[in-house]
């Protein structure tokens, strides 16, 4: 009795490391996936100046998109609190040029993550493909 729980034991280990193997095997072809597409979507080099920016994306989770986001994410956090203060006591901050040209710049950032969103390319969560398709990215931003 005691062999054959041995032989369970291991036939269970072998079983478990090879589903891990694979869950890891699975997970890099995604990723060589998804860094081919990104590489085939540059590619054109035959393509004017003005073709390449309409064609051109933000990845999701890379530099530029990331630090985008938390300014983004700060300037929300600093309206938050400004904003209530502005309404509740405007006469303290009427006159104050250095909040006034601060809300105009703020507005015109999240104008321009507006059509930053809308140039970013987004993960489908079933397929875990890349999507850069820029009606499919409208509509997943809508």
């Amino acid at each position: 009795m005691s062999s054959i729980g041995v032989f369970t034991d291991l036939y269970q280990n072998i079983n478990e490391n090879t589903m891990r193997s694979n869950i890891r095997n699975q997970q890099k072809r995604r990723s060589n996936i998804r860094s081919q597409k990104l590489a085939s979507d540059f590619k054109n080099d035959d393509l004017t100046l003005i073709q390449r920016l309409l064609a051109f994306r933000f990845h999701p989770n890379k530099g530029f998109k990331l630090r985008w986001d938390l300014v983004i994410i700060i300037l929300s956090i600093y309206n938050s609190i400004v904003l209530p203060l502005q309404f509740s006591i405007p006469k303290y901050f009427a006159d104050v040029k250095f909040f006034n040209i601060g809300d105009a710049i703020i507005d015109i950032l999240f104008l321009l993550d507006i059509f930053i969103n809308f140039r970013t390319k987004y993960i489908d969560p079933k397929s875990e493909e890349v999507i850069s398709d820029s009606k499919k990215i409208a509509i997943n931003y809508l």
